[in-house]
């Protein structure tokens, strides 16, 4: 709060309902969330902000700060991609630099070119960095997806692919806020009975968008 001149703040741990039907309503209606806010600030661990405010002086990272941000739990969050694709205004703060702000494009780029001079100086292709830096290389994906207005199902499944989540509803209801800012109309029994994977299927097809057909993830052997 103290790295925002803004007097009203979201704060998903202690605003989403914990009653049902409301909070899978809210949890659907996340990309809508973060494109209505003003600003968007990511809060980084202490040791991930250090390697992050690099940035504040320089065009990139050391070779260190790879390892670092690669296992920061923000970095590798499920939830991660929609704060980032829908927000207007990105950036990143930390508890322990009050007031110290990264802005997310410099942030983004930073790695992107971090990534790409740690290919060059050792030899390495895109693969090979991938299989490194897993996470980060998703995070360097997001930056172009974050220009895209309107982002297909199998972009963002290709992402989220490459991100760890704990329950499987996360990784549906972070899919779903992250093709869709609009937020959810659905209510009743019917909601709740129905499967997430259908849910984002649905929000799909409401816009059209298919492109889930072409992913190689597990079938369901329902019938």
């Amino acid at each position: 709060m103290a790295s925002t001149g803004c007097k009203a703040f979201w704060i998903d741990v202690f605003c989403i309902p914990n009653q049902q039907p409301a909070r899978r309503a809210t949890l659907e209606s996340m990309g809508y969330i973060y494109s209505q806010a003003v600003e968007v600030r990511a809060v980084l661990s202490a040791r991930s902000f250090t390697a992050v405010h690099q940035l504040s002086t320089g065009d990139r990272l050391d070779e260190a700060s790879l390892e670092i941000l690669d296992a920061d739990k923000w970095v590798q969050s499920v939830w991660t991609y929609q704060e980032v694709v829908n927000s207007r205004d990105l950036a990143f703060v930390c508890v322990n630099a009050p007031g110290v702000v990264v802005d997310g494009t410099d942030f983004l780029n930073g790695i992107g070119f971090t990534l790409q001079k740690y290919k060059q100086k050792h030899g390495f292709d895109t693969f090979a960095i991938r299989e490194m830096f897993p996470l980060l290389d998703a995070l360097d994906d997001v930056l172009g997806d974050w220009r895209v207005a309107s982002r297909c199902a199998l972009l963002v499944m290709s992402n989220m692919d490459r991100r760890k989540w704990v329950e499987e509803r996360n990784y549906f209801y972070a899919m779903i806020g992250s093709v869709t800012s609009k937020p959810c109309h659905r209510t009743g029994q019917g909601m709740e009975d129905q499967h997430l994977s259908e849910t984002f299927m649905s929000v799909c097809e409401e816009k059209n968008d298919f492109s889930f057909i072409y992913t190689s993830a597990e079938r369901s052997t329902d019938l």
